[in-house]
Formats: structure tokens, C-alpha cells, sequence
């Protein structure tokens, strides 16, 4: 995942209702016999629709709490990828022109030159490696 596609997430995360988001039950005011015949799903006052929720009540309910959950867990996923891209770094810094650490200096130069946003044509992993 390029560095553009790391900000693009976390400016649709930034931008979200704050958390967290609970599943809610609302009524169902159609006759049914599908899932617990009440109610349906919803998140953020998004009601599932009736079509969906009869295809497959089971999924609907599952992702119902995966999108509730993704509010807290996003955020969370980019602080994890921005420390241990910065723990990358790092470590390559930290090897020495040693012959015997080549191969993880290697390993690493290429992982982090992977993060360039080759779209625009910055090398922006370049800063990283020669800083």
C-alpha cells in the first residue's frame, strides 16, 4: 500500500461521525419470516434494505458489525502501519554497510521504496532511505 493510499484512508477516517458506532435494531414494518422477524440491522441510522436483508439475513448481520467496528478499528490499523513503517526505517538506518547485513538492508530498501506514490512521481520513500 502506497503512502497516497495511507492518507486517502486516513482522510475518509478523519472525516467519519465519531465512535463508536452501534448496531441498532430498527422495526420492521413489512411481514416476514426472515432472521428474527422484527427487526433489521442498522449502523449509524442506515437501515439495511428489505431486499438485502431477506437474500442473505445472515451476512447482513455480519457486516452490520463489521462496518460498526471499522470506525474504532481503522484508525487503529494506520497507527499500526505508520509505527512500524517508521520501525522500517529505522532498522535500515541503523544497519551497517556490514557485507553480512546486505541482504536485510536489501530487504529493507525494498519494502520502503515499495511506499512511493509512484502516480505522482515523488519518490517520497527516497527522503526516508537517504535521511
Amino acid at each position: 500500500m502506497t503512502s497516497l493510499e495511507l492518507e486517502v484512508i486516513r482522510t475518509r477516517a478523519g472525516a467519519a461521525s465519531p465512535g463508536p458506532w452501534p448496531v441498532r435494531r430498527l422495526e420492521n414494518k413489512y411481514p416476514s419470516t426472515i432472521g428474527d422477524g422484527r427487526t433489521y440491522p442498522c449502523v449509524r441510522g442506515f437501515r439495511v434494505p428489505k431486499t438485502l436483508y431477506a437474500l442473505a439475513w445472515q451476512k447482513v448481520e455480519a457486516d452490520a458489525a463489521f462496518m460498526a467496528h471499522a470506525r474504532e478499528d481503522v484508525p487503529g490499523l494506520l497507527q499500526d502501519v505508520i509505527r512500524l513503517r517508521a520501525l522500517l526505517v529505522d532498522a535500515y538506518g541503523a544497519l551497517s554497510d556490514d557485507p553480512s547485513q546486505t541482504a536485510l538492508r536489501t530487504q529493507l530498501e525494498a519494502e520502503i521504496r515499495s511506499w512511493d506514490d509512484r502516480e505522482h512521481g515523488r519518490a517520497l520513500a527516497d527522503r526516508a532511505l537517504t535521511a
